[in-house]
């Protein structure tokens, strides 16, 4: 994938939707003697749509909400050959589940990622250049909780005894990365090309300490009675520090055989502290049959080593960490069919992928999991894309994916995925129509239990207007339908699925100055 960010766009747009949606974002670019400046600024936020579920601390059912807010600011400093980037994200949500469950009017997440990046490019030849980048980027994430029932710890079970329930506030700030890589292109001839270089990364990730009413680690390690505070208090380590290192090299070679044959090999060696190291190799080969048709064979490695939270959870009666983990792996491999005509495009492809080591949650009792590896069947499927321009205003998409076989680790994800895509276009309309379908998913259910999640489909549709050269009108809808569905949740702490928002309308304006 190479995403080309544009340079050149002076715009700001308006918007307002149901859910008392706003969104506001303004991108602009300007030429101060020989440095180019471009800023791009996005705000949004919604009140939420509303939900009656079953309560996780009850036999009764619940109305809850989910308003959230983001934002995001890019700013980039390009004078010659080197580029200064400053980036900041942020998003909150509230009430909605956090860690599995609902407690409305405390439940609350909040996640920010501020970075800034130096890149430096060397143009050694026509053939060759380089870049060197340095980056740090720092994150912030707080989660407000609810983890008991009011009066789960009473009696002889808290000391002094409380029918309050236990409240968390875990802060998870502070993680930090420093970053360099140096990227060479080498362009040998017109038939062959060389990529290759270096990346060097180090993480730092502090303790986590949560606050909370009644003593997490007494209750995570069946210490009862379970200290009682009467208040928030700083007193529990749900993370622990740690540091980590990482190096990395990789070369990529690309060929040309006869204008038919394209070639690309690639190996990129991996080294993580205290973790251990991988070599993964890539292959890709495309022959062009004729002039309509090509063959693609593909194959690859990737190289996943645990995360933080996977290795360092402690004191926590939902999930625990395994710093004996080992890395996880699979293996790829695509042979795909692609037909090209002056209107209509089709490819059709076959897709295997073999797990080694998959990190997995397997319950240990009471309700808890920890991270464990295991073995894993294979993932297997077709996939079908087609597209096919009727006449100048019109234009057709569709896709298929079927996976026959699915490892354990993926059973939250549905066997068919289809979308059906119209693309209409005329003078100053254009209307996008898209209607995505999901089949059968599975969930684990706090009993123990295996539910089935019921098909759906999703339409989505965009009506847009040129009012003149420099303003536009555009009208999104989100669940057109207002269809009514449930995703599996992340954990196993519910009877049912999760729900998702009914119909959201965005009306948006856009000034190009």
């Amino acid at each position: 994938v190479n995403i080309i960010t544009r340079s050149d766009a002076n715009e700001v747009s308006l918007g307002y939707g149901n859910l008392h949606h706003r969104k506001a974002y303004l991108q602009t670019s300007h030429q101060i003697g020989e440095m180019e400046m471009s800023l791009f600024a996005h705000i949004e936020a919604d009140d939420g749509d509303e939900y009656n579920v079953p309560d996780t601390f009850s036999v009764d059912t619940i109305t809850t909400d989910d308003p959230g807010e983001f934002a995001d600011v890019n700013v980039r400093l390009q004078w010659q050959n080197t580029q200064l980037t400053l980036q900041h994200h942020q998003h909150r949500t509230e009430n909605f589940y956090a860690l599995g469950r609902l407690s409305n009017g405390f439940n609350d997440n909040v996640v920010q990622l501020s970075s800034i990046a130096i890149k430096q490019e060397f143009d050694w030849s026509e053939a060759s250049s380089s870049y060197l980048w340095f980056s740090y980027s720092r994150t912030k994430n707080k989660i407000n909780a609810q983890l008991t029932a009011p009066g789960s710890l009473s009696g002889g079970a808290s000391d002094p005894s409380s029918d309050e329930a236990l409240f968390l506030q875990i802060d998870f700030s502070g993680s930090s990365e420093q970053r360099i890589q140096w990227h060479n292109d080498w362009y040998i001839g017109h038939l062959n090309s060389l990529q290759f270089g270096l990346e060097l990364r180090h993480i730092n990730v502090p303790a986590s300490i949560a606050k909370n009413n009644f003593d997490l680690g007494d209750l995570a390690n069946g210490n009862f009675p379970v200290r009682y505070y009467g208040e928030l208090r700083a007193t529990t380590e749900v993370q622990s520090e740690s540091n980590r290192d990482i190096a990395g090299l990789y070369a990529q070679y690309q060929h040309l055989f006869f204008d038919t044959t394209h070639l690309t090999l690639g190996l990129r060696y991996d080294h993580f502290s205290d973790i251990g190291s991988q070599t993964s190799p890539r292959f890709g080969l495309v022959h062009e049959l004729n002039n309509n048709h090509s063959i693609k064979l593909l194959y690859g490695e990737a190289y996943r080593a645990p995360a933080e939270n996977e290795l360092f959870l402690l004191n926590n009666p939902l999930v625990l960490g395994n710093p004996d983990l080992d890395p996880e792996t699979v293996q790829n491999w695509d042979f795909i069919w692609v037909g090209r005509w002056s209107d209509t495009g089709v490819s059709l492809g076959y897709f295997e992928s073999r797990f080694q080591n998959a990190i997995v949650q397997v319950g240990i009792g009471d309700g808890t999991v920890k991270q464990e590896n295991g073995n894993q069947d294979p993932s297997k499927g077709v996939e079908f894309e087609l597209s096919h321009q009727l006449n100048e205003q019109w234009m057709l998409r569709s896709s298929y994916t079927y996976i026959s076989e699915k490892a354990g680790i993926s059973f939250r994800e549905a066997d068919q995925i289809g979308s059906l895509m119209v693309y209409y276009q005329r003078d100053r309309w254009n209307v996008n129509l898209i209607a995505v379908r999901h089949g059968e998913r599975e969930m684990n259910t706090v009993d123990g239990e295996v539910v089935t999640l019921s098909n759906y489909w999703q339409v989505f549709g965009k009506l847009r207007f040129e009012l003149s050269q420099v303003w536009q009108l555009s009208v999104q809808i989100k669940n057109l339908l207002d269809k009514d569905y449930w995703v599996p949740p992340n954990t196993s702490t519910l009877t049912q699925g999760v729900p998702n928002r009914g119909r959201e309308v965005l009306v948006e304006s856009v000034w190009y100055f």
